[in-house]
Order: C-alpha cells, then sequence, then structure tokens
C-alpha cells in the first residue's frame, strides 16, 4: 500500500515540468514508496529485470 502523499505525486509527475524534479522534497518514507512503485511498474510492463537495477541499487547503499 502507498501514502496518500506518493499517491499524489505520481499523479502529479506526467504534467511536472522535468528540471524542478530535483526540488521537490519529499519524506524520506515516500522515496522509498515512489522507488519501490517504479521498480514494480518496470517488472510488471517491460517484463525484463535490467542489468544496470542492480548497480543503481548498490550505489544507492553508498548516497550517490
Amino acid at each position: 500500500m502507498i501514502g496518500e502523499g506518493t499517491l499524489k505525486l505520481l499523479k502529479l509527475f506526467p504534467r511536472m515540468d522535468m528540471r524542478r524534479l530535483g526540488t521537490v522534497q519529499v519524506k524520506e518514507e515516500t522515496k522509498m514508496q515512489l522507488k519501490q512503485c517504479m521498480r514494480d511498474y518496470m517488472d510488471v510492463h517491460i517484463g525484463v529485470q535490467w542489468k544496470s537495477r542492480g548497480f543503481i541499487e548498490q550505489m544507492e547503499k553508498y548516497n550517490i
């Protein structure tokens, strides 16, 4: 289940100016929910486990 804030952001993203994306401040919990939603979406709709996903997840551990 995702929170209300996460759902609002997901609805806002298609209309949002991508240049603003880096300036949006969200709670850490919301970030985690957004990441999980995006991963689930890609897994279901793309149907491929892309190789760079593991690399990106490793880099997140180092806050890069």
